[in-house]
């Protein structure tokens, strides 16, 4: 058996595929990448307490609470007051 019978078993390098398979990989690549940012600002905003607005809304509209809703800032304003008046455990 000669070296030229065996096949390799490397796998193929990216400079080694054709333009059509070049471009598969790297729009393969891109989806995972954003796929990634997307969990990262997920997150984030919710370590943050940035998407605390939207909750509220939500659970407003589920509850068809017939009361107007806080403004954004009037929520922010009010969540605040409630922190301090009455401190639990939290990191910052």
């Amino acid at each position: 058996m000669s070296h030229g019978d065996v096949s390799p078993t490397v796998p193929v390098a990216h400079a080694m595929l054709s333009p059509r398979n070049r471009v598969g990989w790297l729009v393969a690549c891109g989806g995972r990448l954003v796929a990634c940012g997307s969990g990262i600002r997920w997150y984030l905003r919710e370590l943050m307490g940035d998407s605390s607005y939207a909750r509220y809304l939500a659970h407003r509209a589920t509850h068809n609470d017939p009361t107007p809703p806080l403004s954004e800032r009037d929520f922010w304003r009010q969540k605040h007051r409630d922190d301090e008046a009455s401190p639990r455990s939290r990191c910052c």
